[in-house]
């Protein structure tokens, strides 16, 4: 979609690091994670946006894009203390994604039957989304991301198919692939309710 994204890597971190960070806000982070964990490839000249931080409007796009992919993949991560993404005045560079697909938290017999339209419940998380604080208020135009959904077609999962663990097909990758597919399959509705959302 065409998002700025850090290459992945792994950490290890170890007690000597964590030693470092006596003192420290995330010392209690760093000890709970000794060993090897997920990260990302550090980028220079990338800082944190805040809040009322004034944007070009490229940038701005960006962020319509993200929320509008946020609220997608029903991703409650991305909060207003927690942004998950790091600027450089022009670009945005986004990582974390560790709490998407959020439906999958839910009982089956609990999910949205209709995920293209938000539920007064989905208010929870999507008021903690960095971007939809910092977009709403206003009328946008998710055409240009609209444009981008047709790219999660068949093409696109047999493409998943061929380069994820073959111990990942389960059957939360049928309800992932069962969710987006009703999503892109409904996207004008989609796109419709995210406008109404930050109006």
């Amino acid at each position: 979609l065409d998002f700025n994204v850090p290459e992945p890597v792994v950490v290890n971190v170890n007690s000597e690091f964590v030693d470092l960070l006596v003192g420290n806000d995330m010392h209690q982070v760093a000890g709970n994670s000794l060993g090897f964990n997920f990260g990302n490839e550090y980028q220079r000249g990338y800082y944190p946006l805040l809040k009322d931080q004034p944007v070009t409007d490229i940038v701005k796009q960006k962020l319509l894009d993200l929320f509008a992919f946020d609220m997608l993949i029903s991703n409650s991560d991305r909060r207003i203390d927690k942004p998950n993404f790091l600027f450089n005045g022009n670009d945005v560079l986004v990582f974390d994604h560790e709490i998407a697909f959020g439906f999958l938290f839910e009982l089956p017999f609990l999910r949205n039957n209709n995920p293209w339209l938000f539920r007064d419940s989905d208010m929870d998380w999507i008021n903690l989304n960095f971007c939809f604080n910092l977009l709403k208020g206003n009328e946008y135009n998710f055409l240009p991301f609209l444009d981008k959904l047709i790219s999660i077609n068949d093409l696109f999962w047999d493409k998943i198919e061929t380069i994820i663990p073959q111990e990942w097909f389960n059957s939360q990758f049928g309800t992932i692939k069962n969710n987006l597919s009703s999503m892109v399959e409904h996207a004008d509705l989609f796109t419709g309710e995210l406008t109404r959302l930050l109006q």
